[in-house]
């Protein structure tokens, strides 16, 4: 049986801290943890998590297979012939190979972005469901301004502008987003519809990770607006949706000085009672087929 299902991807959104607090709308009738797969180089990249979920592969297999897409001009001649005859389509030795050819003399010019749908190399949930949406979703179609740089300041590096203007930076991306998707949920519903929002990580990022000292309280003050905003989004998508689903790319974020940003602490919420036994992050991917009446027609 098909439902009309409502995603709604809670960047940072840490299990552990869901235990902690008081969230009774992101703690839905039934909620767990989630299992991230090791990503590439071990790093925790929001881009390659929501791609698993989008897609049911690995990073290995879909397309996103870096922290963001790189592309390497090269203008010399022998770089040129290199990379087009010798070394094309070979990552491995790269860097070795760029050194080299900056010895020589030859320029070569590194241009890194957010990684869109048609860098995508298999489907993914909005080609296999009809009727579906994407609002803002990293891997796919990410919110324009993320795309282009982080979505929270470091006032390290920007003292001058001081914690003020990271709080100011993220108020204006959560207003923006939310703007969107209530949009989306005030038009007609679709099989599927999808939003990000990183208005938690942008939090734990700002009183984790840039801290000398964990800020717990401010984290907490951020969870409770979230929470409040579910409960927004729950009472918008009534008569909509049958079935909404509250997801986390990763958990908290951690000190810099750690390789992995984040702690790998996801976790799902559903509105349903229904027991998820298969909870990888890849497992969603086929949860949202079938629950979308999609699943025996992608497979």
């Amino acid at each position: 049986m098909s439902t009309r299902l409502l995603v709604i991807i809670f960047g940072g959104a840490d299990h552990h801290y869901l235990n902690q607090f008081d969230c009774p709308n992101l703690k839905q009738a039934q909620w767990g943890k989630v299992q991230v797969d090791n990503l590439w180089q071990d790093r925790d990249v929001a881009t390659q998590i929501t791609a698993q979920l989008i897609t049911g592969k690995t990073w290995k297999e879909n397309g996103v297979n870096e922290r963001k897409k790189v592309k390497y001009i090269y203008h010399g001649p022998v770089s040129k012939w290199a990379e087009s005859k010798i070394f094309k389509n070979i990552k491995k030795g790269r860097i070795r190979r760029n050194a080299l050819y900056t010895l020589l003399g030859e320029r070569v010019t590194t241009i890194a972005r957010e990684f869109l749908k048609d860098d995508l190399t298999c489907p993914t949930l909005f080609e296999l469901i009809k009727d579906s949406r994407a609002v803002y979703v990293p891997a796919y179609n990410p919110e324009p301004t993320w795309a282009l740089d982080r979505n929270i300041l470091d006032p390290r590096k920007y003292p001058e502008m001081g914690v003020e203007a990271a709080l100011d930076l993220r108020e204006k991306h959560f207003c923006w987003r939310k703007k969107r998707l209530m949009e989306a949920l005030d038009g007609p519903p679709q099989n599927l519809l999808m939003a990000q929002f990183q208005y938690l990580d942008s939090t734990q990022h700002l009183y984790f990770s840039y801290h000398e000292e964990d800020q717990v309280e401010e984290v907490e003050k951020a969870y409770h607006r979230i929470d409040k905003f579910a409960g927004e989004i729950i009472e918008q998508a009534k008569g909509k949706y049958d079935r909404i689903l509250f997801i986390s790319d990763n958990g908290a974020a951690r000190k810099i000085d750690y390789k992995p940003t984040h702690h790998n602490r996801p976790f799902y919420s559903i509105n349903i009672n229904e027991e998820i036994k298969d909870t990888n992050m890849r497992d969603f991917f086929n949860h949202i087929l079938r629950w979308t009446g999609h699943y025996a027609e992608a497979n």
